[in-house]
């Protein structure tokens, strides 16, 4: 008989058995995506993609929130509104009423154009603005040159 363990070989194959589930628990982490989604997971991935609003829907949502945002301006004649909006390739055209042009001093001029364009900001489909007075293109309200597109998110 010998003396020699039989430890040996069993070690080895321990071994090699925890370097196997190493390896296998290493790539279960770096390939999630192989896991199938909870049935909650599948009826969310399943359901269609929101549909974006329509440019019509989105010159009306800003019509009124422009509106509301003169009503809120102590400086703005009682008649002036916002006619409408109207979008194209991300320029919006607002179109006023002629009781927009009551003439303002620079700050005035400055708050007003500022606060319409921080109200199109909220808007993804708008990039730029122009101004007009019953489809006549607005040239000013006093000081600032309204003539070239207004980028919403930069203000004047």
């Amino acid at each position: 008989m010998s003396n020699k363990s039989s430890k040996g070989p069993a070690i080895v194959a321990v071994a090699a058995a925890l370097a196997v589930l190493g390896v296998l628990g290493v790539y279960a982490t770096q390939n999630p995506g192989e896991r199938r989604p909870d049935p909650a997971q599948q009826r969310e991935m399943q359901k269609p993609p929101a549909e974006a609003p329509s440019t019509e829907d989105v010159g009306a949502q800003a019509t009124a929130a422009l509106n509301n945002a003169l009503s809120s301006m102590s400086n703005i004649p009682s008649g002036a509104r916002v006619n409408g909006v109207n979008l194209a390739g991300g320029l919006a055209t607002v179109d006023f009423t002629p009781e927009i042009e009551k003439g303002y001093g620079s700050a005035e001029e400055s708050e007003l154009i500022n606060k319409l364009l921080g109200e199109l900001a909220a808007y993804d489909q708008i990039q730029k603005a122009t101004f007009s007075v019953n489809g006549q293109p607005l040239e000013s309200l006093g000081h600032l040159e309204l003539t070239e597109p207004v980028d919403v998110r930069e203000g004047v």
